[in-house]
């Protein structure tokens, strides 16, 4: 299946647990009311990783997916979407947002058994 994928990385600083509790919740409702295939939101995992710590300062993203821009579009457009993004720019606590768009052509991706990205 063909997917626009859209991740949104943040540069968040001091967050409490009360705002984590509502950007998650916001989230949640983002997801309720959308056509996104996926949504996902998150702290930025860095530990053990082979590759180290390479987020620039970002701490937090939105993972989301959708069937067709029309959808993005959509979900661009709707309220929890502008609670969101109210409340980031609101918060004082968010120093940077980078969004990045692409297609991924062949969602989910299956491999044979014994198949690894690794050769």
């Amino acid at each position: 299946m063909r997917v626009l994928c859209h991740v949104v990385a943040f540069k968040f600083e001091n967050l409490t647990d009360e705002d984590c509790a509502a950007l998650s919740k916001m989230c949640d409702a983002i997801r309720q009311s959308t056509k996104a295939v996926q949504f996902d939101f998150g702290a930025i995992f860095v530990d053990g990783l082979p590759s180290g710590d390479r987020r620039k300062g970002y701490t937090h993203q939105i993972t989301a997916m959708f069937k067709s821009l029309d959808d993005m579009k959509s979900y661009d457009a709707c309220d929890s979407h502008q609670d969101l993004k109210k409340w980031v720019a609101s918060s004082g606590k968010c120093a940077d947002i980078a969004a990045f768009d692409t297609w991924l052509e062949n969602m989910p991706q299956l491999y044979p058994d014994g198949h690894t990205m690794h050769g």
